[in-house]
C-alpha cells in the first residue's frame, strides 16, 4: 500500500509572436506610390504549473499478528468494536466496559495481507461490480471468496497495521476509507456521504488483542 505526497513546481516560458504588416500610402500630387512595411513583435509569457508526485511506502506491521480494531464512538465515551456477525462485520459498542472482552472479533492479516478473523478461515470482501462509491463489507469462507475473485465477482480487502502509532486501514478495489453506517460497516472512495445521512469515515486503530 503506498501513500502519495505533492510538491509544486512554477515553471515560465516565453513565446515570442512576431507578425509583418503591410502599408501602403499614396502621394497623390506626384503620383508617387509609397511601400512601408512594419513589423510588429509581441511577447507573451506562459505560465504552466507542474506537480511532480512523490510516492512514499506505508509501513505496515507484518502478517500474522492478532488485534482488535477499534473506534472513538462521537455520540459516548465508549469505544466501538470491529465484531464478525455471521458473514457481514459490525460495529459493536460495550457499553460499561473499560477494556475489550473475548467477545469482540479477533482479526489477523493473511500471507496476502487480506482480512481475516482468527480462528475462521474466512476473509473480508466486497462485491466487484458495486458501482457505488461506499460498499458493505462481507465475510466469506475462503474457498467462496477465492472462486469469487476467480470469477471476477468478488474483491477481497487488504488490510494495513502501522506499527508505530496502530492506525489500520484498508483498500479493495479503489476504496480506501472505512464508514460505519449505524451499527454497519462500508468501505468508501468518498466519507460514505452517499450511502445516507447516518454514515460517517472513522478513523480506526488496531490494538494488541485480549484472548
Amino acid at each position: 500500500m503506498t501513500v502519495s505526497s505533492t510538491q509544486t513546481a512554477i515553471v515560465s516560458a516565453t513565446a515570442t509572436d512576431a507578425s509583418t504588416v503591410t502599408e501602403t500610402v499614396t502621394d497623390t500630387p506626384d503620383s508617387v506610390t509609397t511601400i512601408q512595411t512594419v513589423t510588429a513583435t509581441s511577447t507573451t509569457t506562459v505560465t504552466t504549473t507542474s506537480t511532480p508526485t512523490t510516492v512514499v511506502p506505508l509501513t505496515c506491521q507484518a502478517t500474522g499478528h492478532n488485534f482488535q480494531v477499534t473506534t472513538p464512538r462521537p455520540d459516548s465515551t465508549y469505544a466501538l468494536w470491529l465484531w464478525r456477525s455471521g458473514n457481514l462485520v459490525q460495529w459493536v459498542n460495550y457499553v460499561g466496559l473499560a477494556t475489550p472482552t473475548v467477545l469482540s472479533t479477533v482479526w489477523s492479516l493473511e500471507n496476502n495481507g487480506y482480512i481475516q478473523p482468527t480462528g475462521y478461515d474466512g476473509i473480508l470482501y466486497i462485491l466487484a461490480d458495486s458501482l457505488g462509491a461506499t460498499v458493505q463489507i462481507k465475510l466469506g469462507d475462503r474457498a467462496s471468496v477465492d472462486a469469487g475473485v476467480a470469477a471476477g465477482t468478488m474483491a477481497p480487502i487488504k488490510g494495513c497495521v502501522d506499527p508505530a502509532t496502530g492506525r489500520f486501514t484498508i483498500s479493495a478495489n479503489g476504496r480506501q476509507n472505512l464508514v460505519r453506517c449505524g451499527g454497519s460497516v462500508y468501505i468508501s472512495s468518498g466519507n460514505g456521504s452517499d450511502a445516507g445521512a447516518a454514515c460517517v469515515q472513522v478513523a480506526p486503530k488496531a490494538v494488541q488483542a485480549y484472548m
